[in-house]
């Protein structure tokens, strides 16, 4: 079976500092061009939450290493209510986070769509 996801590592020239998921999320929305925090409205009107970032193509959730079981499950049904393709912004620690990072890969390998993973590192303070 065919594993479809893109990996895109990202650098971040940012303040060091204890930076927020919300940080991040603005960062990466400005470098991909996108929006950040929008509203997303399920199929009866009602808010079903807000997509970390939009892009014209993407649905992104931000959500650092340690809570990744978390993103999955967002980042489908905001770009299922959007019609965006689904993506994950992982905030990592490339040396201590690796084994997050190989448990969403192996829950995302047989998930369709595919959905984008974008590694996000992590600042040192």
């Amino acid at each position: 079976m065919k594993i479809c996801l893109l990996l895109i590592l990202v650098g971040f020239d940012l303040l060091a500092g204890g930076w927020r998921e919300r940080d991040y999320s603005a960062d990466l929305a400005r470098r991909l061009g996108g929006d950040v925090e929008l509203a997303v409205r399920g199929d009866t009107g009602a808010v079903e939450g807000f997509c970390d970032v939009v892009t014209d193509s993407l649905a992104v959730e931000v959500e650092f290493a340690s809570k990744w079981k978390e993103a999955p499950s967002q980042a489908l049904l905001y770009a299922r209510c959007l019609g965006k393709t689904p993506a994950i912004g992982l905030i990592w620690e490339p040396h201590e986070d690796s084994r997050y990072l190989r448990r969403l890969l192996a829950v995302l390998k047989d998930v369709r769509p595919s959905v984008v993973v974008i590694l996000i590192e992590k600042r040192k303070r």
